[in-house]
This record gives C-alpha cells, sequence and structure tokens, in this order.
C-alpha cells in the first residue's frame, strides 16, 4: 500500500525530532524512532530528509526562524526607545515558553553534544542586530557591551527554564504565587533595567579604590 504524502508531514517530522533531539541528544536520537512516532516508516522518513544530519539542521534552521520572525518583526515595528528593548525581550521569553525543547536542545549544542551549527552567522548576526537596538535604545552605561548583555540574558533565561526547575524545584513550582513564566520574566526584566539605568549607588561604588 502506498503511503499518501500529506503537506503536514515535514511540519510533524521536525516537531517529532526537535523533542527527540532535545531529550536524547544528537547520537542517542534514533531516525526509527522518529519515524515511528510521526507515523512512517524509517524508509519513507528519506523521501524529507537524507538522514540524521540533515533532519537535524533542519530542526535547527526551523527554530531559527521561529525566534527570527518575532523578533525581527518588534525591531521593524515597535518604535526605538526603552520600551523596544523590554518587547524584544518579552517576545524572546514568551518564545522560550512555547517551545521548552528547543532551549534544551540549544543548550545540548552549546555543550558539544551536537554537530557544529551550519548557520552560525546567521544566529551572531541576529544577536548583533538585537544588542545594536539595545545600545541605541536605552541609557546603557558605555562600558556596558550591549552585546555581552544580550548573550547574558540568553544564558539566563535558559537556565531558569532549563536548570532551576531541576535544582530549586520548590521555587519553580511554588504555589500561591505569579506562573513560573511571569517570574522568571519579571526577575530578568528586573535585572536588565538595573543594567540598563544603573542606581546611583553602583556608580559610586566604582568610585571606591
Amino acid at each position: 500500500m502506498l503511503e499518501v504524502r500529506q503537506p503536514d508531514t515535514r511540519e510533524r517530522i521536525l516537531q517529532v525530532a526537535e523533542r527527540h533531539f532535545a531529550d536524547l541528544g544528537y547520537h542517542g536520537a534514533r531516525l526509527a524512532r522518529i519515524a515511528e512516532e510521526a507515523g512512517l516508516q524509517k524508509a519513507s522518513l528519506f523521501h524529507y530528509f537524507r538522514g540524521k544530519a540533515e533532519l537535524y539542521d533542519a530542526v535547527l534552521a526551523k527554530g531559527f526562524r521561529e525566534i527570527e520572525g518575532p523578533l525581527e518583526a518588534v525591531l521593524e515595528n515597535t518604535p526605538a526607545g526603552p520600551s523596544r528593548v523590554f518587547r524584544l525581550l518579552d517576545t524572546y521569553v514568551d518564545t522560550v515558553v512555547r517551545h521548552p525543547e528547543r532551549t534544551k536542545l540549544w543548550l545540548r549544542q552549546a555543550l558539544g553534544d551536537l554537530p557544529p551549527l551550519s548557520r552560525p552567522f546567521e544566529v551572531e548576526s541576529l544577536i548583533r542586530r538585537v544588542a545594536d537596538s539595545v545600545r541605541s535604545d536605552s541609557h546603557l552605561p558605555p562600558k556596558v557591551d550591549s552585546f555581552a548583555l544580550v548573550l547574558a540574558v540568553l544564558g539566563m533565561v535558559a537556565f531558569f527554564f532549563t536548570s532551576v526547575p531541576v535544582l530549586v524545584p520548590g521555587w519553580a513550582n511554588q504555589s500561591g504565587s505569579l506562573p513560573f513564566s511571569e517570574r522568571v520574566k519579571r526577575h530578568v526584566f528586573e535585572i536588565v533595567s538595573s543594567c540598563l539605568e544603573p542606581p546611583r549607588a553602583t556608580e559610586a561604588m566604582r568610585e571606591i579604590p
């Protein structure tokens, strides 16, 4: 019996593969299991992707597009100023909340469990565009590197959503308070606010020999 290729089959494969790569790593993920969960025979998967490396690359490309689009929309459609910085941050955190497996996947990538990025310059270019916006839209002190600040925020958000529930589950599941995602957003906002407009006390401390 011939297998009918539905229009959404490729998308379904990518969704399943993203979860498998995030949970098991590149080397632990098995194409047969991915195909089975996507409702295909393993051989049918090769109609869409020539192998694991191409599938993995497509998963990363899809994830990058889905964060690049919303951030670019903020950069293009939000008036310049501090509010644009926090709109960018709000958009990024919401994207992480919607795609928790993707953050795990990026962390695995950073730890060297997966093949090298095939599009590293595209990722860096997006981060630099955001960093340039942070620099131009805020009162960031001249000594603060806006690119390093954006990298620090990326790492902080990733830590909150991947490590805190494991290391401090009580805080992540704290009852009688805001949902975890909203508390993370609030704390990250407060830290970024301190970086953009440091208190006078901080400036005074720098003058102490």
